[in-house]
């Protein structure tokens, strides 16, 4: 068994309401995740489930004024991300997690490439210098798109967002 240290995330007990007319619809209830260093997890559920929900309420990125979370923690590296600054939140989000929506029209600028994309999240959030390591941020954006399954990463990555469509 391995030991705490290599918890990566650890949700405990997480509710999510959200603010609706004439009170909350209660999203999340009781929600539990441990992810260990090194694991792949797939959070899988039909629609309306909760799963963009969560996903959110780890970055801290729900609607401002319209959620509200009366119990539970979430950690990240043995630090309560409910706890941090709006500084903290930004380092985490810049540097440590990311989060991939569903429709990549909304997530991704359709007059970029995917790879020009993938590789400005990796150029920003490594110590990158202006047009320095361009064939290694190639090969890290293809390593990326391969670690999730997509099919012909080279291809992928010089397709724009609207032609992933059913891929």
């Amino acid at each position: 068994m391995k030991n705490k240290e290599n918890i990566l995330l650890n949700i405990k007990d997480l509710h999510v309401w959200y603010r609706v007319y004439g009170g909350y619809l209660k999203v999340l209830n009781s929600v539990h995740l441990m992810v260990r260093e090194g694991e792949r997890v797939g959070l899988v559920g039909e629609a309306g489930c909760g799963k963009t929900t969560t996903m959110k309420s780890i970055l801290q990125i729900l609607p401002p004024g319209d959620f509200h979370i009366p119990q539970g923690q979430i950690f990240y590296k043995g630090q309560d991300v409910l706890k941090m600054s709006f500084k903290e939140l930004q380092r985490l989000r810049s540097r440590e997690i990311a989060m991939i929506f569903q429709d990549p029209t909304a997530a991704l600028n359709p007059v970029f490439i995917i790879g020009t994309q993938i590789g400005d999240v990796i150029k920003y959030s490594s110590a990158f210098e202006e047009n320095e390591h361009k064939e290694k941020i190639k090969e890290q954006s293809i390593k990326a798109l391969k670690e999730v399954y997509l099919p012909d990463p080279e291809r992928m990555r010089i397709n724009y967002s609207f032609q992933l469509s059913g891929v």
